[in-house]
C-alpha cells in the first residue's frame, strides 16, 4: 500500500473501520493476548493493527500500532493525532 492509497486524516471516531482477528492466545488464569488487523470503511487493508495483552507478567503493550512506527497509540484519538505525521513521512 502506498501513501496515495491512504487517507490524509482519520475520522475522530472509528465508525466504519473494522478489526479482524489475526491471532489469539489464551494463557489460562494468567490472561490472554490478541492481535487484530484494521480495515478501512470500504474493507480496504490499512497499516493499522490493534493488540491487547491482559497478562500481568510479561505483557506486551496494548493499543493501536502502525506498520513501521515504533510507538503504541493507547486510544484511537492518539492514532488520529499522529496520522498526518505518518502520511507526511511516507510521502517523502
Amino acid at each position: 500500500m502506498n501513501a496515495n492509497d491512504l487517507p490524509e486524516t482519520l475520522p475522530t471516531d472509528a465508525k466504519g473501520y473494522t478489526k479482524r482477528l489475526k491471532m489469539h492466545m489464551n494463557f489460562g488464569p494468567d490472561g490472554g493476548a490478541a492481535n487484530y488487523e484494521v480495515y478501512g470503511p470500504e474493507g480496504e487493508p490499512t497499516p493499522i493493527t490493534y493488540q491487547y495483552d491482559t497478562r500481568k507478567k510479561g505483557a506486551a503493550p496494548s493499543g493501536f500500532f502502525i506498520d513501521g512506527v515504533d510507538q503504541v497509540f493507547k486510544r484511537w484519538a492518539d492514532l488520529v493525532a499522529y496520522w498526518p505525521t505518518y502520511i507526511a513521512e511516507r510521502a517523502q
